[in-house]
Order: C-alpha cells, then structure tokens, then sequence
C-alpha cells in the first residue's frame, strides 16, 4: 500500500539491511527455448484440417490467439472455459466463443472421445476440435469425420507459438518479454486479470533445475498445479506450497486460519477498548474503529518486524516494532495522534495474545528467527528459482522472510536463485502494508539487479468487463491522493473482441432478494460476491435458508467465474465515492484505500457476465452505476443491458447455456475454488449438480474421467465439512460414511479405507476405548499417510483428525488389559511417526500418553508394558522413583540401578547393588562419585577377603563365641 510523501521520505531515509547479501555471486541458469519434450501428461487435442484453413484465412489476431488460448484450456483439462453446449441433433458438440468482428461472432466446436459423436473413435481423453461456426449456426448437422482429417496440437505449439505458425502466441507482447528476461530477479505488475499467473506459468518451463512455487491461495495454487501437470517440462521440479504451508515448517504451530479475521477483530476491541481517550482518532463517539485499528497492526506494528536495521529502524527482538520506529513509520500517514493511539492499542497484547491474533507475521518472524540460528532446512538449500504469486498480500516481514531463504540458498549453492514475484497493489484485501519500493529495495541491496516489468492489459475479462474495471479505478480511487493509491496504471487496455454482458438487478424487496438468489442457485458457475467484509444481514438470512453461498471479496480473490453477482455493488461504489469525495481524516483514508481495492477485486471476477445487484436503487446509485458502465466515448457499454426484470433473470443468466455436461464441469471447477474457503457452499453446489450426471454410459451423460474427479471433489467436500464443528456426531459420522463409498466410487481406495476408518471413530466418539476401537486406531494411522498420497487435498483433515485422536488417548481413560494396553503404545508410536513432521507437538503427546501408560501399568503390576513404556521413551519419565521400583519388584535390582545411575539417583543405585549382593559394584559407582558409603563397602569387601582366607585349624568354643558377638555387634 502506498502512502503520501512515501517517495521522499525513501531518498531522505538510509535504506541498508545490516545483513549478508548474494549480489556477488552468478546468477542460476535458465534456457533459452522450451524443451522438445514439453508436456507429457497433457491430453491429446487433434484439430481438424477445416479449422487449420479458416484459421489460415488472415484472420484478426485477437481472434486467433483466443482461439490458441482455448487449446491450450483442452491441452490442460480437457475442455474451454466458457464452453457451451449443443441441444438436439447436434447434441454431444461443445462450442467456445472466441470472437470476431461483432463480438462474440465465432464458436469453435469440439468434443472428446467419451461423448456420442466421437464415440469409439478416440480415447475418452482425446480432444477433437472440428470446426468454427457463426455464433447462431447451431442446427446444421456436423459430424466428427475422418480421423485421418485430423493434425495433432502439442503444448510446445501452444507456449512456444511462434510467427508464420498456424497459431498465435498465447502471451501478450508485454507479457512474452516479462517471460523471456534473463535477469536474476524479475517484479511483474499488473491489474486484475493482466496475466500475471499465466506469465508466471509460462516461465516455469523456462526455469530450468528446482524451482519453489508460493502463493497465499490455495485455489490458485491448486490451479497452477493442473496446468504444471499438462504443460511440465523434464528439465524442470516445481515445489508447489501456499505461502502459509511454507512457513509452517519453522513454525509449531500447523497453519493460520485466515477466515477467522473477525474473531480476532472482535478480540482486538475487547482488548484496546478500556485504553479510551488514548487512542486518539481510532476513537470516534465513543466507538472504538477496531477493523481498521486491527489492520494497522497487521500491518505495521507486527507486519513490518524484522530480526535486521531496515530503512532506519532498529533490528527487532520479538515480532513487534518498537514505539520510537512505528511513530516514525506512521506518523506521516496517520497523523501523531493516531500513530500513538494504535501503538497504546498493541501494548494491551501479551506476547502469546499478540502472536494469535496476528499469527501470519509473528510465525514469519519465528521462521527468522530460526533461520538465523539453525539455518535453512536442507529440503530447501537448493533451490534454483523461486516464484511468488500474488506477492502484495505479505506484509514486509513475511517478504523479508522470502529474501532470507532465497539470499541463504545463494550462500549454500554458490549461485542465486532466479527470484520471480508477481502482484497488483490494487487487489490488497488482506492488511499487509505492502509497497513496491520495499520489495525493489530488498530485492536490489540483496541479491542485485531486478528487472520490472508492468503489465497493462486485461487479458482475462471481454471487452466490457475490462472497460467496467477500468471505470471503477476512477471511482474508488479518483479523490484519494495520488501517494495513497496503488501504484501502476489505472487504465488496462484490453483488445479482447468478445464484448460480455452487464445485467443490472434491483431488489427491493425479501421477495425480490430470494427471487435473484434463487436465480443464482440454478445458474450455472455463477457466484454471488460482496465487497465488505461480511455479508449483509438482508442477503446473509435468505441465502442461508435456501442453502446458497455467498462469498467474500478476499474469499473470490484470485479467482474467476463465468456468471459473477456483486450483490450492493452500487450501494458499496456510491459509499465509497461518497466517503472519498469529504476531507478525511487519515485514519479514513488509509480504510478508504483498502475499501477500493475489495470492490475492484469483486468486479474483475467474471469470464462472462456481470450482474450489479442493489436493494436500495436510489437516483445516486444509480448514477455511481451509470459511470460504471460508460465506455470511452461517453456512450453506454455495448454488454450493457441496463436494468432486467427479476422474473427474467434465470433466463438471462441460462442464456446460451450449457448442456447438462458442460454445466457440471463448470460447477465442478467452481466447487474446486471453493473448497479451501467455503467447503459447505462447494458440498452444496455439487450436490445440486449430482442430478445432472446422468447415466454412466449413456449418451449426454457425464464421462467416465469427469464423473471420478466429481465424486472425488464431493467426498472431499462431505470429509472437510463433517469435522466442522457445528455438525452433530451423527451428521459429522454419516456424512464421512457417505465419503467413503464416494471415494470408492471415484477409484481411490486409500483415501475409501481411511475415511471408513474415520467413520468408526466418529461413531465411537465419546465411549471407552476397548479392543475393537484400538484396531481401528491403530489401522487408521497407518492408513493416513497413503490417503494423503491418494488424494492429497484432504491431508489436513487426515491429520487433523489424526492428531485429535492422539490427545484423546493422551489424555483419556485407559483400558485394564495388558493386550489393550500394549496396543495404545502402538497406536500412539505409529501417530507419532505419522504426524511429527507437521505437528512438532506430536513429541510431546506421545510421550505424555506413553507415560500414562506406564503409571497405569506399574499400578496393576504389567511390568511387560511398563518396561516397554519406559524404552520409548528412552528412560525419560517424569517420577524416576517409580520406574526404578517397578525394576526392583521385578527382582531386577542389577537393571534398576542401571536406570538410577541414567537418571542421576546414585543413592538408589548404590543401593539396588548393596541389595543384590553386588558389593564390588556399589564399591565402584560410590568411589566414582566420592560417595560417603565408600568407606564401609571397603571394610565390608575388607571383611569378606579375611574371613575367605581363614587358615586351616579349629576354633575353640570360647573363640567361636567371641567372634559370633563381635560379628553380631557390628550388624
């Protein structure tokens, strides 16, 4: 986030980290031209000789590289985005828009080898691509053909494109040269839907050796997953981790949950709200402003610590910045009062309280940290790239942190790593503070030269959409200040010649508000969106009671649908334009910034459609949505469709629909985004979807491959919401029985037999452990490390899962028999293994378990197990005492003073050898410690030598009774 006089205060301010660089040190090697062999696992597409001479036909090249664009969506999934489908004796063909001289003029249309009109011609997974036809050529009959009519397409033509082919490069000019440089590091910029991802992607192939891939959506990395799988290159191992997954591993904790922002919120203000007047302006009417007070934290206090000086402020020793650096930091953008205020708010946190409600910076600072002591962990010392995504949702520490590794991998392998960040200053929802000119001076004083590259295009929305989101940079940020809006250009240019639709829906009413949810519920890939934070009330109830979600703009952030609503969109727009149009005070600006950038994010998500949605449709609004839907020329937008009648609505979002096929492969990509943030909604939407299947085998039904990967997503789907805690047992236990025959349908056995596993567990929640349930226990931790490899998605709930059990056993009754007994160490030994390498806590669990065990088993007198208790736990038990004595009523005293000396208790020890007659022993250990005992172990060993070397001859009586007191006396 940029802020006013931020330049200035750059030149007047020393910006030196105090800590090694890389910049020194050759660059790691990249190619030059993609390998031949590029994209083994892709899907096979042949395209017919047909669309080979229509493309050949001097055809416009926006035309012709959306049409490349498409083939490369089929290469990598099977299918286009924005695919439609064919009714009647066409039924079977699909058709995807790419354009024309009058928007969306031309289809092209395919199919795969499972549907009716290639059936038997192909494999299920081949791609045939027959033909282009004018947009409302539907009924003339078309038929698959001669396969000998057919050339095959190969990823290397899709990315490596080149002029006088059949196809045109996929990438912008901007966007190729970005791919293209050789520099070591590499900044690229643009605006929602620039094509930063896919340059990205483009690149990997290019970044030859090992490469780290980062990015804070799962969803999006999940996405780029896919396409490394169709289009990977043999030169090149991608490492694909969110940036949390990352972090986690210097971390004892497992993961941030960063859907609960409210709570901590709600906290925050619980807290700050006793210090009162001293909170200066976060304090209005008694009111104290705690979303905002909670992202200058974020972002500042704890975002901006770092172990190193930076830019003037001093090196910090805990996740926080000290009062004299966060003033200087602040007081220009906040003003003294409030740069005070928030730092009084951050002193009413304990350090545990501080680091849970800001875990993301604080668990960067401890990965610092831990850096610094024990450097890098070996997985990661040899990387010969690192790629970040979405680069402005870390805060300057969680940056830092990136910069660390990649300057420690230099060091460690004598080259640096090509370092690649891409990002967008406008779609910062998540408060980290982020500025360009920290990234650049990081970069530039750590590891040398970069190279900066902005992107200006929008290369994901049709024309419209791009000119809807080039309008709103006037809006949302027009009256801001130049030094607190983003940085980058606020217009993208867009050569897209399909236009896309702008619906406008006034609901004024309950009535009218079910009515468009329900329109959205039966709509295919559509998504319902909201600037805010949360949802409205008037939305939130309705959509609940019909089971529709609706989505945050931090939850769509990074994502894209075909049908997009942006529920009080002009309500959001007006309030915003309203807020920036009056002097602010600084605290409001700041808020105001941030404000814009979730509305951009909402209105850049559609493919296709945008429906603006408002309850209130007030001549203000009204006009907000009027500039909205301008074009250059001061002429409504061309897909404007101004304001629609509810009742019409399902049938404008169904129009050109999709056939039953291509609507559950839309709702399947959908549910996918989804499953990460909102696993219920995903459950829902493909529930609804189910009925649309059809019957395996039969024409217009489902294919073999999409109906696995959609039973797939719903049994992960009914596995991650049954362990949300608002769920019953009985819910929670059936919906885990349902996953497991899912999975079994979906052909992955693994993850079928730990569910089922799972399910038993669920359904003896709450009984005592008997032999049965420890079966089950012990077998469901074996099973959880092959079903993570058999559907790797639903590793956290696996182990979650796991590690709840683990506590139980820990911390719950014990059973009475040996048998029972033994095997609870079992199970406790194999979760353990299982889980210490994502739950460092693990350690501690098992051993508090197995001690248990072995005080339970010592009580009852099954010495077997508590012996075998105390082995694993490598002698280390918290009462000493006992495990000796346990050794001693086993009559083994020789072992149990071994164990005393283990421990340090050498009175005992000295003891166990006196007891069992080993003298010479106890002798050795008391001399060895200059132990008083000494002394009458000598005599004692004394006594024993002369009584043994007795002469020969006879005792007199009178000398054998002297001898017989003596003796007596002395014991």
């Amino acid at each position: 986030m940029s802020h006013a006089g931020s330049d200035d205060a750059d030149e007047a301010v020393a910006s030196e980290v105090e800590v090694d660089d890389a910049t020194d040190l050759p660059v790691a090697e990249r190619l030059l031209d993609l390998p031949t062999s590029i994209g083994a696992g892709a899907r096979e597409v042949l395209v017919h000789q047909e669309v080979l001479e229509w493309v050949a036909c001097d055809r416009p090249h926006s035309v012709r590289q959306s049409l490349t664009r498409a083939l490369g969506e089929m290469l990598e999934r099977g299918w286009a985005k924005n695919s439609k489908g064919v009714k009647g004796t066409n039924a079977g063909w699909r058709r995807v828009p790419f354009g024309g001289s009058n928007g969306m003029q031309f289809y092209l249309w395919y199919c795969d080898g499972g549907s009716k009109p290639a059936r038997g011609m192909v494999p299920s997974r081949t791609v045939l691509v027959r033909a282009v036809r004018h947009h409302d050529e539907t009924s003339r009959v078309i038929d698959a053909g001669s396969i000998a009519d057919y050339a095959p397409v190969s990823p290397r033509d899709v990315l490596a494109a080149e002029a006088g082919s059949e196809w045109a490069d996929p990438l912008s000019p901007t966007q190729r040269r970005a791919v293209s440089e050789q520099g070591g590091a590499i900044i690229l910029q643009g605006h929602p839907g620039a094509g930063k991802t896919t340059s990205l992607q483009h690149m990997l192939p290019l970044l030859s050796g090992r490469v780290l891939y980062l990015t804070f959506s799962r969803a999006l990395l999940d996405r780029t997953k896919n396409w490394w799988e169709a289009f990977s290159s043999p030169t090149t191992e991608v490492r694909f981790e969110t940036f949390d997954d990352f972090v986690t591993a210097w971390s004892d904790e497992p993961s941030v949950d960063r859907f609960r922002e409210q709570s901590f919120v709600d906290e925050l203000h619980r807290l700050a709200q006793p210090c009162g007047a001293s909170l200066g302006p976060w304090l209005r009417e008694g009111a104290l402003s705690s979303r905002e007070l909670y992202a200058e934290l974020h972002a500042y206090v704890f975002g901006s610590a770092l172990p190193v000086a930076f830019r003037g402020r001093g090196a910090c020793v805990s996740p926080q910045l000290s009062e004299h650096d966060y003033i200087t930091l602040r007081r220009d953008a906040l003003g003294e009062a409030g740069a005070r205020g928030a730092y009084r708010a951050s002193t009413r946190l304990d350090p545990f309280t501080a680091t849970r409600l800001f875990p993301a910076p604080a668990r960067a600072f401890a990965a610092l940290t831990r850096i610094a002591n024990e450097g890098l962990p070996e997985a990661l010392s040899s990387f010969d790239a690192i790629v970040v995504d979405e680069i402005q949702d870390l805060t300057v520490t969680e940056v830092f942190l990136l910069i660390e590794v990649a300057v420690r991998v230099a060091r460690a392998s004598g080259r640096r790593p090509r370092l690649v960040v891409a990002g967008d200053e406008s779609q910062t929802v998540r408060p980290t503070g982020f500025e360009w000119a920290v990234l650049g001076d990081l970069v530039y004083q750590r590891l040398g030269e970069k190279a900066e590259h902005v992107l200006p295009g929008n290369v994901r929305s049709p024309a419209d959409l791009a000119a809807v989101v080039n309008n709103s940079w006037r809006l949302v940020y027009g009256r801001l200040d130049k030094g607190q809006r983003p940085r980058g250009v606020a217009v993208a240019e867009s050569d897209e010649s399909t236009v896309g639709r702008i619906l406008r829906v006034c609901a004024d009413s309950p009535a009218a508000r079910e009515a468009v949810l329900a329109s959205f519920a039966g709509a295919t890939g559509a998504a319902l969106v909201v600037a805010g934070h949360e949802v409205p009330a008037e939305w939130r109830e309705p959509a609940r009671r019909l089971g529709i979600e609706i989505l945050t703009a931090d939850a769509v952030k990074g994502l894209d649908f075909p049908v997009v609503g942006f529920l009080e969109a002009g309500a959001t727009i007006a309030a915003q334009v309203e807020q920036a149009g009056h002097k602010l005070d600084r605290l409001n600006t700041e808020f105001a910034r941030m404000s814009g950038d979730r509305i951009r994010v909402a209105l850049s998500r559609p493919t296709g459609t945008l429906v603006l949605i408002d309850r209130a449709c007030t001549v203000a609004i009204q006009s907000v949505v009027d500039a909205l839907c301008l074009g250059t020329d001061g002429e409504p937008l061309g897909g404007d469709m101004g304001t629609v009648p509810i009742d019409e609505l399902p049938e404008l979002l169904d129009a050109d629909a999709s056939d039953a096929v291509e609507a559950v492969l839309l709702e399947m990509e959908v549910a996918e985004t989804l499953l990460e943030r909102d696993p219920e909604s995903a459950r829902m939407r493909l529930l609804r979807s189910r009925g649309r299947l059809g019957k395996a085998g039969q024409a217009g039904a489902l294919g073999a491959e999409h109906r696995l990967r959609f039973f797939g997503l719903l049994a992960i789907a009914a596995v991650v919401t049954a362990l949300l805690p608002e769920l019953s047992p009985k819910e929670a236990h059936d919906r885990i029985a349902t996953a497991n025959r899912l999975f079994r349908d979906a052909g992955r056995p693994a993850a079928a037999e730990a569910v089922k596993l799972l399910a038993r567990r669920l359904g003896a929640d709450g009984k005592e452990l008997d032999a049965q349930q420890l079966r089950d226990l012990l077998e469901f931790a074996k099973a959880v490390p092959r079903a993570v490899v058999d559907e790797p998605r639903l590793r956290g709930s696996f182990e979650r899962s796991a590690l709840r059990e683990a506590r139980a056993i820990a911390n719950g009754p014990l059973p009475e028999k040996k048998v029972a007994l033994d095997r609870v160490v079992d199970v406790l030994i194999e979760l353990h293994d299982t889980l210490a390498g994502t739950f460092p806590e693990m350690t501690d669990i098992r051993n508090r378990g197995v001690e248990r065990v072995f005080e339970h088993a010592l009580e009852r007198g099954i010495w077997p197990v508590a012996e075998r208790a105390i082995e694993v736990m490598g002698g280390r038990v918290s009462n000493p005492e006992r495990a000796g004595r346990m050794l001693e009523m086993r009559g083994a005293q020789g072992e149990a003073a071994g164990f005393y000396v283990s421990v340090g208790r050498h009175d005992d020890a000295i003891r166990c050898l006196r007891d069992s007659g080993e003298t010479p022993r106890a002798l050795e250990l008391a001399r060895s410690f200059d132990h008083p005992l000494a002394a009458i172990l000598e005599w004692t060993l004394e006594l024993t030598r002369l009584v043994a070397q007795r002469p020969e001859g006879e005792l007199v009586l009178a000398e054998r009774h002297a001898l017989r007191a003596g003796l007596e006396g002395l014991l």
